[in-house]
């Protein structure tokens, strides 16, 4: 009796490659978090505010394997955010400028507070200023996500452009969340310690919020 191999051995090799690939994600997701874990200390390592927003930007950048993307803050009356860094050659000439709340993806990202993918009709959908054509800044595809503390938003850190043309996806959104808890966390304190400083250096020391900021932010003896 002759017996037919070809089924079983193409079990065998489907079987071989779902675990090959299955293991590459595993690896994947190890390399994440272990790079979560190193980013982390060195956010917390640091109450600089603009090396914060460095450190943040440029993790996100490598952590997501994107090409550009920027950090946005909204102002105090919290209508507007204002883009504070960015990475990108097309991006860096829109640092300063506001996207009022609820318009492109950052805007509404923010309104919403939940994360937006966007890998198609960009160009609908971004934010528009009269004197930036919208093509040049080349973007194929963004993921917007909320900088969140104590339950309030307070701006938005996006990523622009994955490499290898490939889509942004729904792993991509949960680690990109999960690593901007920790800078939105580094952000608050480099922002209390701003305001310490600077409260310090005026003489503002008299109200008890900046007695606990001076308390908690600046060293003794300073």
């Amino acid at each position: 009796m002759i017996m037919n191999l070809t089924e079983p051995i193409a079990t065998l090799v489907t079987t071989a490659i779902i675990k090959a690939h299955l293991m590459d994600s595993i690896r994947e997701k190890m390399h994440h978090l272990e790079r979560l874990n190193d980013v982390s200390q060195q956010l917390t390592s640091t109450l600089d505010m603009d090396l914060v927003f460095k450190r943040i930007i440029d993790s996100a950048l490598e952590i997501l394997h994107a090409g550009s993307g920027a950090i946005l803050i909204a102002n105090e009356a919290k209508d507007e955010l204002i883009i504070q860094i960015t990475r990108g050659a097309p991006w860096s000439r829109l640092i300063g400028r506001g996207i009022p709340i609820n318009q492109g993806i950052a805007g509404k990202a923010f309104a919403e507070r939940h994360s937006i993918i966007c890998n198609e009709n960009i160009i609908e959908r971004i934010m528009k200023w009269d004197d930036i054509d919208p093509a040049s800044l080349n973007v194929s595809n963004i993921l917007s996500v909320p900088l969140i503390v104590q339950d309030e938003a307070f701006g938005i850190l996006e990523v622009f452009n994955k490499e290898n043309g490939l889509p942004f996806t729904n792993y991509d959104v949960e680690i990109l969340e999960g690593f901007a808890a920790q800078a939105a966390i580094a952000l608050n304190n480099a922002s209390k310690y701003a305001k310490a400083d600077q409260a310090l250096e005026n003489g503002l020391t008299n109200s008890p919020s900046c007695r606990r900021l001076i308390k908690t932010y600046i060293p003794a003896g300073n």
